[in-house]
């Protein structure tokens, strides 16, 4: 199976539209997983909905460095994910990390 991992901050949108991307055009077993780095509770909220709507796995990252720039940010989110997700859970899988405004 492949995972295809994203980090988000700010759209939730984004995450709908790659949803129908990858569903379009991966004829492949594939699994989406959404990792939020986002410092907005509000925004948090709509992307757990999207991914429950669309059963794409949601995670949480809470344990958010402050005064990072936004490329440094985003190099942390993924550090976290491969840390936390990806060694402990998909070591053996094929693994895919995307941007969220790939589409």
């Amino acid at each position: 199976m492949i995972h295809i991992f994203t980090s988000v901050v700010n759209r939730p949108d984004f995450v709908d539209i790659q949803n129908k991307l990858f569903q379009r055009f991966l004829n492949d077993e594939y699994r989406f997983h959404v990792v939020d780095d986002s410092v907005d509770n509000t925004v948090s909220d709509e992307f757990y909905s999207v991914c429950s709507n669309h059963n794409i796995s949601y995670y949480r990252k809470n344990d958010r460095v402050e005064g990072l720039n936004p490329a440094q940010a985003c190099a942390h989110t993924v550090q976290w994910t491969y840390d936390n997700l990806i060694r402990k859970n998909h070591r053996n899988d094929i693994v895919f990390f995307c941007d969220s405004d790939l589409f």
